[in-house]
């Protein structure tokens, strides 16, 4: 009982302090009119076109202070680069026997090192310029899902 008693007082408190606060808000704003409320949309409609129309004067009546973009860097002078004379003719070199042999074993290993290559990476290799283009890889990405096999037939996830 005693605990239903404190709840009651309170709550008479709270509804006293509230009045209290209800009544010096009523008297402080009794001086100013009130803010008048438009009862329709087409009110409220012209209320803010006129305060659009006001706002708009008084920003276009302010001076403007656009100021000039700040002047661009000045580029650097381009440098002189040292200009080589063109070859225009080409001197005949004169070899001697050892360089001549030299050169032949030279040859005959970058042609057996080319074949290699040709033979055994050569595929590889145009696979990989196929693959470095972005596009490319795409076109064989869609390829290989239209003509493999379906996804139920594959084995595994790596099918």
């Amino acid at each position: 009982m005693q605990d239903i008693d404190e709840r009651i007082i309170i709550l008479i408190l709270f509804v006293v302090i509230s009045a209290f606060k209800w009544i010096s808000e009523k008297i402080k704003t009794r001086g100013e009119q009130p803010h008048e409320i438009s009862e329709s949309l087409e009110d409220v409609y012209e209320d803010f076109r006129e305060e659009i129309r006001q706002h708009q004067t008084t920003v276009q009546q302010q001076p403007s202070r656009a100021q000039a973009p700040p002047p661009l860097p000045q580029a650097p002078p381009p440098r002189q680069t040292a200009q080589r004379p063109l070859p225009s003719s080409r001197k005949k070199v004169s070899l001697s026997t050892e360089q001549k042999a030299a050169a032949a074993r030279f040859e005959q290993l970058t042609a057996h090192k080319n074949t290699h290559r040709k033979i055994h990476r050569g595929p590889n290799k145009a696979i990989r310029a196929l693959l470095a283009n972005p596009h490319s890889t795409r076109q064989a990405i869609i390829l290989h899902e239209i003509i493999g096999k379906p996804k139920s037939l594959r084995d595994g996830v790596n099918g």
